[in-house]
């Protein structure tokens, strides 16, 4: 049998090393584990000059979401504010995004820390959670 060789390429070296668990998660209303769809919106308010670079940084946030059960993931720019943009994804049921929240790794905090370092002092960073009705 001949066989041409094919060169395997490794991926980065990522700290996989689990993180910190994320903040408290408040919500009215407990849904049932089974419940979702689950859409999970994150706005974020930069400099309008940043907004490449920030592009670049959050959109390497697609990958750990999905690895860890985002079935959807995007971001938007808000049209009647250039400053603002907000990311989205959707997760199966409500068990599996707080078992997405645990699954976080101190690689996964890199990223995060690298879009947050694009939001100025001063202004927060929004997160809500929407469950689906029908």
């Amino acid at each position: 049998l001949l066989a041409r060789p094919f060169p395997l390429r490794m991926g980065q070296q990522q700290d996989v090393t689990p993180a910190a668990p994320w903040e408290d998660l408040f919500v009215a209303d407990e849904p049932a584990p089974q419940a979702g769809p689950v859409a999970v919106e994150i706005a974020y308010r930069i400099r309008t000059d940043d907004a490449a670079a920030f592009l670049d940084a959050l959109t390497a946030m697609r990958a750990p979401r999905r690895r860890d059960g985002a079935t959807f993931w995007r971001i938007y720019r808000d049209l009647g504010d250039p400053s603002r943009y907000c990311e989205r994804f959707i997760v199966t049921s409500w068990a599996d995004y707080l078992h997405q929240r645990s699954r976080a790794t101190l690689a996964d905090q890199e990223l995060e820390a690298r879009v947050r370092a694009f939001v100025p002092t001063g202004e927060a960073i929004s997160m809500q959670h929407y469950i689906a009705e029908r």
